[in-house]
C-alpha cells in the first residue's frame, strides 16, 4: 500500500437494499479529457452484430485510473489464486473519490 493511500480514511462500503445485479457481455470504451464513459451491454442474439447498450458509467480520469489499479490487482490475484488452485473471492481495494 503506497504512502498516499495509507494517509486517507478508511471508507466503508454499504450496498442499497435495490442494488441492481445484472450480466453484461461486451463493453464500450470513451476518453474526453475530462472524463472516462464505459458503457455495458449485451449482444442481441436474435439480431446479429447488435449491442443492447443497458449501461452507461461516467468516471473522472483519476477514479477511471484508480478502476484500472483495481482491475489489475483483482485479475493478479485470480492468477495467483488459480496457480495454486484456491478458489476463494478477495476483496480488492475499492474506487473511492480522492
Amino acid at each position: 500500500m503506497s504512502e498516499q493511500q495509507s494517509d486517507r480514511p478508511e471508507t466503508r462500503f454499504r450496498l442499497a437494499r435495490d442494488v441492481d445485479y445484472v450480466y453484461r457481455n461486451t463493453f464500450n470504451v470513451y476518453a474526453a479529457l475530462d472524463e472516462i464513459v464505459i458503457e455495458f451491454g449485451n449482444l442481441n442474439r436474435a439480431q446479429a452484430n447488435e449491442v443492447l447498450i443497458g449501461d452507461r458509467i461516467v468516471l473522472s480520469p483519476a477514479n477511471a485510473m484508480r478502476l484500472q489499479q483495481a482491475l489489475q490487482q483483482a485479475f493478479a490475484g485470480m492468477r495467483q489464486q488459480a496457480s495454486q488452485g484456491q478458489p476463494d473471492q478477495k476483496e480488492v481495494e475499492q474506487g473511492t473519490p480522492q
